[in-house]
């Protein structure tokens, strides 16, 4: 054993079972997010109204999310609270299971170090203390990532599509779909989607359609202020600007950067594995950037270009990997940490220091696109 293992050993040990101390003692109670989802299942399978506000929200996945929450709703809530976390943990080891297929084995230390990281980010924490799907989420992501890369459309196009179908937002993701030309995924994805609203249509009819209907319209609140939101939007009403002022410099900015994105699309098509990385982890934090609203434990699925990036630095022949790693590890602290609990008297310094994840995103961003630029120079070693 070398030395760092007898140091990463029982670093882990500890934040493990703070870990698990801390899920524990949350998980005795109700927790909101799940307990909205639980309450949604239970009507969706009744045929009434999900949409309404049950429990202390309102349920804003898509329709056919909601016969996965359905599958909870037959035990007691605390009873299926606890199956939701043993399958949500479940989806995230078996997400990390194709991060190593995606960049080779990796060590014992590494595997722990990685862990406790996981452990430590608040997101993760959050997005499981809550009962929220975001694990799944990821899990669903990486999975599609790794079919493309295999060029087995069809089954990365059924998985963004049940994505999708959990989520709105990686609706975005058919964007570098078509800017690259890969028809195949896209039309599997969108005919995907389609069955899957008819298969929603033929089992609970119209009226569910029309019921998400009046709920989506949340999606376009662009002054939503609260800590929680750490999109661009989130900033900018954080920094009290008016949501029509608010909602114009996002679309500017969102247009201006779809502008550069598509030029490096085109330009990284054909480089491999590390353009492959370098756009999807670029779609990810644009998708959670320039989101309307993008809770903290939306950022869960941050964990995929956090792993990808620190490979592409250690593979890439590059000279200043040092910098890079340190220009890493502070987008893993600004996304990790949670300072709520921080207050500022001044409101701009207020809105600049409560917008980290945003920060640790757009940070991760900046060095996604700079490898990208390096990779169209330099050979990328796998």
């Amino acid at each position: 054993m070398s030395k760092t293992f007898f140091f990463v050993f029982p670093f882990f040990i500890l934040v493990t079972a703070q870990f698990v101390f801390s899920i524990f003692k949350v998980l005795h109670a109700p927790a909101q997010d799940f307990e909205v989802f639980y309450l949604s299942g239970k009507q969706f399978l009744l045929s009434q109204n999900p949409y309404l506000l049950l429990g202390k929200d309102i349920v804003r996945n898509p329709p056919p999310a909601l016969f996965l929450f359905g599958l909870f709703s037959f035990a007691p809530l605390i009873a299926s609270q606890a199956a939701w976390a043993i399958f949500s943990l479940g989806t995230f080891f078996y997400s990390s299971l194709y991060f190593q297929k995606i960049i080779g084995k990796v060590s014992l230390v590494q595997t722990l170090g990685f862990l406790s990281l996981v452990f430590l980010f608040f997101p993760f924490r959050y997005n499981l203390g809550s009962g929220q799907v975001n694990n799944l989420l990821l899990m669903l992501l990486t999975l599609t990532f790794y079919f493309l890369w295999k060029k087995e459309n069809w089954k990365a196009g059924i998985l963004l599509a049940l994505a999708i179908s959990l989520k709105f937002t990686p609706l975005f993701l058919l964007l570098p779909l078509l800017l690259r030309k890969q028809i195949k995924p896209l039309i599997t994805t969108i005919v995907s989607l389609i069955s899957l609203a008819l298969f929603t249509f033929l089992f609970k009819g119209g009226s569910v359609f029309t019921q998400y209907q009046k709920v989506s319209s949340s999606f376009f609140d662009f002054h939503i202020s609260s800590y929680y939101n750490q999109s661009l939007t989130g900033l900018l009403a954080r920094l009290q600007l008016s949501p029509q002022l608010s909602q114009q410099i996002l679309y500017v900015s969102l247009f201006l950067f779809l502008i550069i994105f598509g030029i490096f699309c085109y330009k990284l098509k054909k480089r491999g594995l590390a353009g492959e990385l370098i756009i999807w982890n670029s779609s990810i934090l644009t998708m959670l950037i320039f989101a309307p609203f993008a809770w903290q434990y939306h950022f869960v699925i941050t964990i995929f270009p956090l792993v990808t990036t620190f490979y592409l630095i250690s593979k890439t022949k590059i000279y200043n990997k040092v910098f890079l790693f340190l220009t890493l590890g502070a987008s893993y602290l600004l996304l990790a940490l949670n300072i709520q609990s921080l207050s500022f008297s001044h409101i701009y310094l207020s809105a600049i220091v409560l917008s980290n994840q945003l920060w640790g995103s757009i940070l991760l961003l900046v060095l996604n696109i700079y490898l990208g630029s390096r990779v169209l120079k330099i050979n990328f070693t796998r």
